[in-house]
């Protein structure tokens, strides 16, 4: 419960500027119903601060989550909110945060709201596809 309450509040939080950011999956279709590995990606920090934490909420449907860690970093899974802390990720670098899952038989695109705190700022990526803050989204085919 304190991972959804911390991601609740990571929702909440103000979003800094950031126009040319961006998370997205880096593969961005998967057969319905398979074990998938989907590779998200934060193109940089937050307006010149380094990553240190992103939280990702499974889609309904989305079960069975093994999350890959990157150097220095660790993962933890609770509440349907899967979290990697650690780095940091420098500001101007881009980071990959690897994660398998089992994905829902139902053909269709999921969307994936995404959270990326860093040391000064936090960027969410929990909008819709036409927003300035889109989440990440992958079409289940």
């Amino acid at each position: 419960m304190r991972f959804l309450a911390a991601f609740v509040g990571l929702l909440t939080l103000g979003t800094s500027s950031a126009a040319d950011a961006h998370a997205h999956a880096k593969k961005k279709s998967f057969p319905a119903g398979s074990r998938a590995t989907i590779a998200f990606e934060v193109g940089h920090g937050c307006d010149g601060s380094p990553t240190v934490a992103v939280a990702v909420r499974l889609p309904e449907g989305v079960t069975k989550p093994v999350a890959k860690n990157p150097a220095k970093w660790t993962s933890s899974v609770e509440d349907n909110v899967v979290t990697w802390k650690g780095g940091p990720l420098a500001a101007k670098t881009k980071g990959t945060f690897e994660l398998t899952v089992t994905l829902p038989s139902t053909k269709g695109a999921l969307a994936f709201p995404f959270v990326q705190t860093c040391t000064t700022g936090t960027l969410r990526w929990v909008e819709g596809p036409k927003s300035k803050y889109p989440a990440p989204v992958i079409t289940l085919t």
